[in-house]
């Protein structure tokens, strides 16, 4: 099972991250505490559908 955090540069989410594996990030920064780093400029309605395009065909690819 995988783990996605919105706004996973908080610090709860890295806290959080460093104890669960398989978490990917979706975040204006990356960390490298994530599996993953998904970068998003913005949370715009266009900018998050890209992303989770983007976060789909990469899980159906693993």
């Amino acid at each position: 099972m995988r783990n996605l955090f919105v706004g996973g540069s908080s610090e709860i989410a890295i806290e959080i991250a460093k104890s669960i594996k398989n978490t990917d990030n979706l975040s204006r920064k990356s960390s490298r505490f994530y599996k993953k780093n998904f970068k998003v400029k913005d949370y715009s309605e266009i900018s998050l559908k890209k992303i989770f395009k983007k976060i789909k065909k990469n899980i159906e690819m693993s």
